[in-house]
């Protein structure tokens, strides 16, 4: 299990055997050089950067006492010293590629179970947590790696950044979590005495993880807003800037032709411009490009903006792409004509709250307050139901016929005199099921659901209502 583990973290960045002194590597067997890892058997050493290098994975496997390790991979290592005890190398400069983000949380008093519904409610489940002395550490680890290259100006590591924050921030809503240590540095070794969830099948997707980060950037908070009267985003520097630009191939690891398509997009949706409109002018600025998208793919991520799920385009993504195609040199002042953001008008039926909008609310609430994920469902008379809630027989009766369009709370109800309902809330099924992997349970909570739980466990590619725009690779 512990070497499909490291593989799998791994992702062919070391060497298969050790380079000397194999005890299984075939006769005559050979291999090009790859990249390096670093590895220590204390944090005192660490702090110290006393440590020692891996170059493969068969060493890996080997080793028993290390407490630390760089689950990102290195271009090299080196020794600074005769006695090779400090090691060097470890740096952003030198990252070959990138295969896992990892959050740090800094918590005792929580259980996994949190962490899975913390990471459940952002849109994305862990591959792997973590039990460290201070909290725990969460691994997520991609479906392939991000490479680095100095061709590409190392643009895919500032990109990675961006999403590690936002995957920081996200869960840092709910969890005490550690924002201030290195993105792709040293991170606590798995072992079977600290791994208290692994699941293979649970891999991110890069240019997902790029777009939800873009998406998330799409949301500030209301109290960094500022209303800017009469004003839109199709009238700032930036957009005739991108518009403008004819050079941009977009390469892997990096925000490309796509995501320049959308923010423009965004910009124009949230201007009051027509889809048609849009759609007209962005196929002449596609033309334009060196390397153009397919028609399809234009047509797909304009609709995509012009979906309602986002409200206009993003000022921290906007200031990367114009820094990474326009021009590098370009500051604030050059993109932005006001130091104001955008507030962007609701529509009518968002402004009232409705009734079924309180009652799921207050239906949630009681659910959490009643259940857990060891104990994840409510069993409950209706008219005792009618009572808490204040709602009437028929508006209950329409409230879980609204339910049961949503994966949110399941509602099941049993008819006869000892009847009544039977509530639990999805996300706390799904955990209960991540943790339990038994058969036969699972197939008795379907049955008795009346759903299908192998549809929750693609929760890293449904649980986004959104569609994703596929990553650029020039």
């Amino acid at each position: 299990m512990m070497n499909d583990l490291y593989n799998l973290i791994l992702k062919g960045g070391l060497r298969k055997y050790k380079f000397t002194n194999s005890k299984i590597k075939p006769i005559d067997y050979s291999e090009d050089m790859k990249g390096s890892v670093f590895a220590f058997r204390s944090k005192e050493l660490m702090q110290d950067s006393k440590g020692f290098i891996i170059t493969s994975e068969e060493a890996v496997s080997e080793q028993k006492e290390i407490t630390h390790w760089t689950p990102n991979i290195y271009r090299y290592g080196k020794y600074v010293d005769n006695k090779k005890i400090i090691v060097k190398g470890h740096e952003e400069k030198n990252l070959r590629q990138i295969n896992t983000f990892v959050v740090d949380i800094d918590d005792n008093t929580i259980t996994e179970s949190e962490i899975l519904l913390s990471c459940y409610d952002m849109g994305f489940l862990p591959t792997i947590i973590m039990k460290t002395p201070g909290g725990y550490q969460v691994y997520f680890v991609l479906d392939k790696p991000v490479f680095i290259t100095a061709k590409s100006n190392f643009k895919a590591i500032e990109v990675a950044k961006k999403v590690s924050n936002q995957l920081r921030k996200s869960l840092g809503e709910t969890l005490r979590v550690d924002t201030k240590c290195n993105h792709f540095g040293i991170f606590r070794f798995p072992q079977k005495s600290n791994i208290v969830f692994f699941e293979k099948s649970y891999l991110c997707n890069f240019a997902t993880l790029i777009n939800w980060s873009m998406k998330k950037e799409d949301s500030p908070k209301k109290t960094k807003m500022k209303l800017v009267k009469s004003f839109k985003q199709v009238d700032e520097p930036w957009f005739n800037l991108l518009l403008n630009e004819s050079d941009i191939k977009g390469e892997k690891g990096t925000m490309g032709r796509n995501n320049v398509v959308l923010t423009l997009s965004l910009a124009m949706y949230a201007s009051g411009r027509s889809k048609e409109n849009c759609l007209y002018n962005l196929t002449e600025f596609n033309y334009r490009l060196e390397n153009p998208l397919s028609d399809n793919e234009l047509e797909r991520t304009v609709n995509s903006a012009y979906s309602g799920k986002y409200k206009g385009a993003s000022k921290a993504f906007i200031t990367t792409l114009c820094t990474e195609w326009v021009n590098r040199d370009l500051k604030s002042s050059d993109l932005f004509s006001t130091t104001g953001w955008y507030k962007f008008a609701k529509p009518r039926e968002e402004r009232v709250r409705s009734h079924y909008e309180e009652w799921v609310e207050d239906l949630e609430q009681l659910i959490n307050d009643k259940t857990n994920v060891n104990q994840p469902f409510l069993r409950i008379k209706r008219q005792e139901l009618i009572d808490r809630l204040g709602i009437a027989n028929s508006s209950l009766t329409a409230l879980f016929k609204r339910l049961k369009a949503t994966n949110k709370i399941n509602v099941q109800t049993i008819r006869g005199r000892n009847g009544g309902v039977i509530l639990a809330l999805v996300k706390n099924i799904l955990i209960n099921q991540i943790k339990n992997h038994h058969k036969q349970a699972k197939k008795a909570l379907q049955e008795y659901l009346g759903i299908n739980l192998d549809t929750l466990k693609n929760v890293n590619q449904s649980k986004n209502d959104y569609q994703e725009i596929t990553l650029d690779t020039g």
